[in-house]
């Protein structure tokens, strides 16, 4: 019976869960891509990406972004918190050739028991 009713108090009700607030840090890590005519950004924690004609306008876009982004998601008490997959980001780091223009590096694999 104690089991019971400790598995009943620990649920939350759609109340509280609704309520929860998520953290957000004011630190992100954003990579940044030259194409052919504008910088392009994609923020690896968040998936926001922005671009702009040079780096500063890019970044810019870049925080716009995020803050809207962060913004909505609070109102909508959502995590903002969407990783960016790594195929994704190789997929945004080779461009639209689908091919790196750097070599890709050689990796020695250690293992240690």
């Amino acid at each position: 019976m104690a089991k019971a009713k400790s598995a009943r108090s620990s649920r939350r009700s759609a109340r509280e869960v609704s309520s929860v607030k998520y953290q957000v840090s004011n630190e992100f890590t954003v990579v940044v891509k030259r194409s052919d005519v504008q910088y392009v950004t994609l923020c690896l924690e968040l998936g926001v990406a922005g671009c702009g004609d040079s780096l500063e306008d890019a970044l810019a876009d870049t925080r716009e972004a995020i803050g809207s982004y962060v913004e909505s998601m609070q109102a909508d008490n959502l995590s903002p918190w969407r990783p960016v997959p790594v195929q994704v980001l190789h997929e945004f780091l080779a461009g639209e050739g689908g091919e790196s223009s750097a070599k890709a590096p050689t990796l020695k694999v250690l293992a240690y028991a």
